[in-house]
């Protein structure tokens, strides 16, 4: 529940908690954690889209920039991820980049 409330209000790194949290909590591989955080993100990703392009909020030039990185991105990490020992290199790279995200977070607010 605390994730979607993230998801829907922040957004900020609501895949990365999403994946983390299927992997600690649910105990899914990274390739089933992976594939289930991108049918999460995909949906309401969707939602969010229709709800801006309703109200002509969306600049389609730049979301198919996005669009086509994410593409590549979701190309290269599933080799990745298809790897041996991936899962341990992504639990040590979760935690350190949410590690100096809060440490950021931290720091700008003092």
């Amino acid at each position: 529940m605390v994730l979607g409330l993230w998801g829907g209000i922040i957004v900020l790194d609501t895949a990365t908690f999403i994946l983390f949290s299927l992997m600690l909590h649910l105990g899914l591989d990274f390739i089933e954690a992976n594939a289930m955080k991108s049918a999460l993100c995909f949906i309401f990703s969707f939602v969010s889209l229709c709800l801006f392009a309703l109200n002509d909020d969306v600049n389609w030039v730049y979301g198919s920039c996005l669009a086509v990185g994410s593409f590549f991105g979701g190309f290269v990490g599933s080799k990745f991820a298809t790897k041996e020992k991936s899962r341990v290199w992504v639990f040590i790279l979760l935690i350190t980049i949410l590690s100096i995200e809060i440490l950021l977070l931290i720091l700008k607010t003092i």
